[in-house]
Parts: C-alpha cells; structure tokens; sequence
C-alpha cells in the first residue's frame, strides 16, 4: 500500500506545482499586457495633442474616451473645441448640445450660443442657448448681452426691455445697455446677424429690417411666410399690421389682419398705437384717442400717443389733462435728445440733464444706472453718488417695468367711455375707404407759399436713386425738415419739407 500513497502524494505534488507555474505565466501576462488607457489619460493625450496642432490626432483620442464613457461632459468639451478650431461650428454646436455636467453648462451654453448666431438660420437655438444659461445665473453679463442681441436683432423690443431692466437689478450692465433701455429697446438690426435662411424667426427678423428700410412689402412677404409657420408669434403679428398700415394697404388685409391675431394681443401697446392709426386714416379721431389712451396707460413713454392724446384733449376743452401729456410728450422728447449726448458717458453735464429728467418723467431704473455711470467715471463728484444712493433704496420695490405709475398721466384719468375702434371697411363717417371727411380731417394743410411770401431756397438733388440705387445720408450730417414759429404761437408757420421725390432742376 505505500507506493500507492506515494504515487498519489507525488500526483498531488506535481498538480499543485502546475498550477503555480499557470499562475505565474498568467500573473506574468497581465503584468506586462498593454494597459488600456483611461478616460483621463485619452483626455490629456487629446489636449496635448491639440496644444502641439496635431488636430486629427487629438480628435481621436477624444472619441475613443467617448466610447469608454459617452456622456463625459469634458470630452464633449474638448470636442467641441476641436470642432470651433477646424471651423465645424455645427458640429461644435452639437458636440456642446451634449453637456450635462453642472459645471460645465454655462460656459458650453454660452458657446453654443454665441456660434448660433455666427450660423444662418439658428437664431431660434442661439436665443435657447443664452437663455438657459440666463436662468441659471441672471447677473451671467455674457448671457445677458448675448440674449440681447438676439431680442435686438429680431426687433423684439418689449422683451429686450424686460431683460435690460433685469441686468440693472443684477448689476450686469454698461452704458449700451442704459442707452438700449432709454430707447426703448429699439436698435439697429444687423443684416449681417440674421442671413437669408427660410426658418420662421430668422423670417421675422428680416421682415422687421426691410420694416425699418421701409421696403413694405419684402416686410409682409417675410412676416407672413414666418407667420404660416408660427401663426400665434405675437411680435409678428405686430410686425405684419405696421407693414400693412405704413403701405397703405387695402382695407380689406387690414380687416383680416385684425380678424387673425391672438386672442391677447391686447396686451400690447404696439396693437393700440396700430388701432390708433387705423382709426385715424379713417377719420375716426375719438376712437383713435381712446387708443392713444389704452397705448398710453401700457407704455407712458409712448411720444406720439401722449402728443396725439394732448391734443385730442386740448381741442375737447380738457385743459388740465392735456397739459400733462403734452408736458410728457415735450419732456420725452428732450430726454430722446440728451440720451445721445450721454449714450457714451463721458459728457457729465449730459448725464447729469439725462438723470434729471429721467427721474421727473419716472424712469427709475434709468435714472438709477445713469447716476451709477456718472459715479464710476468720475468719483469726486457728489451729485452721482447721492442720487444713486437714493434711488438705489427704491428699487428692490419696483416692478421690472420703465415707468412708476405715478408718472403715468393715463392712470389719472378715465376714458373707458370713448368707442373703440373698428375693424371694418367703412369709415366713420361712412365716406369711402382710404378717405375721412372733411369734418374729421386733420386741420394741418400743406400748402406751397414760398415764392409768394418771399422764402427762396436752392438745393443740389445730387442722387438718382432710379438708376444707381438708394443713397444714405448720417442724421448728424444734415437731412431732416425745419419747421418754422415765427410768432411763438406754437404753431408751425412755414415748414421746408424733406423725403419727397425732387424734379431734376
């Protein structure tokens, strides 16, 4: 029986040392196998590579991290930026689309954004892009600027005021965003920024440019193509019946005009301004005042309504209340005036009229981030700091709105009683359409008296717009009309009128 147990104790012997010896080579094995490299070694290995130009290269190190870890918010990162370098701005675009990572989102949203404006037909994406990272952080000044620009360009001047006003409450602003706000919101669009694509807001957008060109019907043509795709787009629509009016359209696009629009149009006071207008190229001038009121007590920096509604006022015998919204009228003009003057906030005289006048007409906010830019350019001035002081307590109390109400001459008195326009094709006199009677037309006449009262002037017509196109001419350079009060009555007695066609002479 012993060499049995002995055959048997030598069998176990030799397996146990077989295995040991497969260990060894298998431990030996993966010791020296090629390492697999890890998400962070393939991004270093990317980013050195993209530091030395090799752009292929570090490309594909970045997808290969990808496939080990498709949502790392940092190789989406980097891809993106591989992408911006090789001028894929599409691709960067998407590849940012893919970050979720916290701490990577604003900057990618900000990204993003600022290249959606660079690409045709991406408004839409770019205004997406800097909101979101506008409500992770509403002092965001990037975010800001750049959700203006595209509030701006799109001629969408309400919002851009609603915005201008929150970057002052989060202290994200310059001396262009104070001028943008004085103005309303309205700005120049850039043609450059909204390129010829076919998507709806890039449509709207450029139907609001060829809007302030005054080509009216390239502005219809591209407001109703963007209006077919988004029919409920409300500053559109807006857009549209400006078009229509200032053209002189037929009554009957008007009335359908009307007939389309959202159910809360109303809201606006762009629609009362346009209802107002309506009703006055009807002869309709009491209903046209009970617009300029409604347009009044929703924007009381409306220049035009407060003078129209004045006037109505004064010739109604309403003496008291017209003097308030010519006073307003005559002060928002002046305020117009001196903003271009401080628009650069260097001119501390102007500034200080621009702030003045600011605060008597009730815009608070206005007058708080002027008084503020004053203050930071020159700080041994008294007068900016204490006014910013002051009026720095008041507004964790104000609405994001430019005018206090008690500013607003529309709210102290009631003229819900006046009709209210209406949309059909009958004048209010029933005389026929496009024409008011005599009794309601308007009592200014143009008539030409020069020769006969002694005025001669001479003027050079030095372009041919037929033949060599549309010639521009700088505001500050000349152009304009003059109107003339040679007895201070306040009412015009000779005007030298521009803007008509000339006869070559």
């Amino acid at each position: 029986m012993k060499p049995i147990r002995s055959a048997f104790f030598l069998t176990r012997i030799a397996g146990i040392v077989l295995l040991l010896v497969v260990f060894c080579c298998v431990g030996g094995w993966l010791l020296n196998r090629p390492k697999r490299p890890s998400v962070t070694d393939l991004l270093a290995q990317a980013r050195s590579a993209l530091r030395t130009g090799k752009v292929e290269e570090s490309e594909s190190a970045v997808r290969a991290a990808l496939t080990i870890a498709p949502e790392d918010s940092s190789a989406w990162m980097l891809l993106a930026t591989i992408a911006e370098r090789q001028r894929r701005f599409p691709a960067a675009i998407a590849a940012y689309e893919h970050v979720t990572e916290p701490k990577h989102l604003a900057k990618a949203g900000l990204a993003a954004g600022h290249l959606c404006l660079r690409e045709p037909g991406m408004l839409a994406a770019a205004e997406r892009h800097f909101r979101s990272v506008f409500n992770l952080d509403s002092a965001n000044m990037e975010a800001c600027e750049g959700l203006a620009q595209v509030l701006a360009v799109s001629g969408r001047s309400r919002e851009l005021v609603t915005l201008l006003i929150a970057m002052i409450r989060g202290q994200s602003f310059g001396n262009f965003h104070l001028y943008l706000l004085s103005c309303g919101g309205e700005s120049t669009i850039d043609p450059q920024l909204i390129g010829d694509a076919d998507d709806a807001r890039t449509r709207a957008a450029r139907g609001c440019l060829f809007l302030k060109r005054g080509d009216f019907a390239a502005a219809r043509a591209e407001l109703r193509r963007s209006l077919d795709a988004e029919p409920d787009r409300e500053w559109t629509q807006l857009a549209l019946g400006r078009a229509l009016l200032e053209s002189d359209s037929p009554v009957e696009a008007v009335v359908e005009w009307r007939r389309s629009l959202s159910p809360t149009i109303e809201v606006h006071p762009e629609y009362w301004q346009l209802a107002g207008d309506w009703s006055r190229q009807r002869g309709d001038l009491v209903a046209a005042a009970r617009c300029d009121w409604e347009t009044v007590r929703r924007d009381p920096n409306s220049l035009a309504a407060c003078f129209q509604l004045g006037r109505y006022l004064r010739e109604s015998g309403d003496e008291s209340h017209a003097a308030s919204f010519l006073n307003r009228a005559e002060e928002l003009q002046q305020y117009k005036t001196i903003v271009e003057t401080a628009r650069n906030g260097s001119d501390l005289t102007a500034l200080q009229q621009t702030v003045d006048l600011a605060e008597r007409l009730g815009l608070i906010w206005e007058a708080y981030g002027w008084s503020d830019l004053a203050a930071r350019r020159d700080a041994t001035i008294e007068w900016p700091r204490s006014v910013r002081d002051r009026l720095a307590a008041r507004l964790a109390a104000l609405p994001e709105e430019r005018t206090v109400h008690e500013q607003n001459p529309a709210l102290k008195i009631d003229l819900s009683a006046l009709p209210l326009p209406q949309f059909n094709g009958d004048s209010a006199d029933g005389s026929p359409p496009g024409f008011a009677s005599d009794e309601h037309r308007s009592d200014i006449r143009f008539l030409e008296e020069a020769t006969s009262v002694g005025l001669t002037f001479q003027y050079i017509n030095g372009g041919d717009p037929i033949s060599s196109g549309l010639q521009r001419m700088f505001e500050f350079t000349g152009g304009g009309v003059a109107v003339l009060d040679f007895d201070r009555d306040e009412w015009p007695d000779a005007y030298f009128v521009q803007g008509c066609r000339w006869d070559e002479r």
